[in-house]
């Protein structure tokens, strides 16, 4: 895109995926009209054509931007207590260790959960062992996490809080076991 005007240059890209009908994915994008006109043509034959009848559920349910707040706020509601109890069970159990650091996500769906390279695969293996089923270690990174740090929490994947928590210090503990069985001395 060089050469054209600067508000050509961000292509912005949302989706309901999770927040309404199961399998509807309806997606969106926002863009400057010039960005419109070479997407569409590029669009165009990779396509058949967009789910009308998802499209159709969309408007019939989310009729305004007040509607769509609305929504919005109901599942604040029922996720942010996910992930305050992921937040504070962590804290307990492994915070200031130095074994892992973790975001606070203000939006979306996952926490993102580091802990010291080489030791995030081991975690995911102990805590399987436990019956906690985690994402792969790395499952973020598109061709995997190169050092080994990474693991995906997914909160809303728990339906009762006290089974989030548990999974949650179970979790805490693997992280202990796969850090003392790589540094010792720690």
């Amino acid at each position: 895109m060089c050469g054209t005007p600067t508000e050509d240059h961000p292509i912005v890209f949302g989706s309901f995926s999770k927040v309404t009908f199961a399998g509807a994915g309806l997606a969106f994008m926002g863009m400057s009209e010039w960005n419109f006109k070479w997407w569409r043509k590029s669009l165009f034959a990779q396509t058949i054509g967009a789910n009308k009848l998802n499209q159709l559920r969309h408007v019939k349910f989310l009729k305004s931007i007040t509607d769509i707040r609305r929504h919005m706020r109901k599942h604040r509601r029922i996720l942010l207590p996910k992930f305050d109890a992921v937040e504070s069970t962590l804290a307990r159990e492994i915070g200031g260790k130095g074994i892992a650091n973790w975001n606070q996500p203000i939006g979306g769906y996952f926490i993102s959960f580091y802990l010291k390279k080489g030791s995030a695969k081991r975690t995911v293996e102990l805590a399987k062992g436990l019956g906690v089923s985690l994402t792969p270690a790395g499952a973020a990174y598109p061709y995997g996490d190169p050092d080994d740090r990474h693991i995906r929490i997914a909160p809303t994947a728990v339906d009762r809080l006290a089974d989030l928590e548990m999974a949650t210090k179970v979790l805490a503990l693997c992280a202990q076991i796969a850090h003392w069985e790589k540094w010792p001395q720690e």
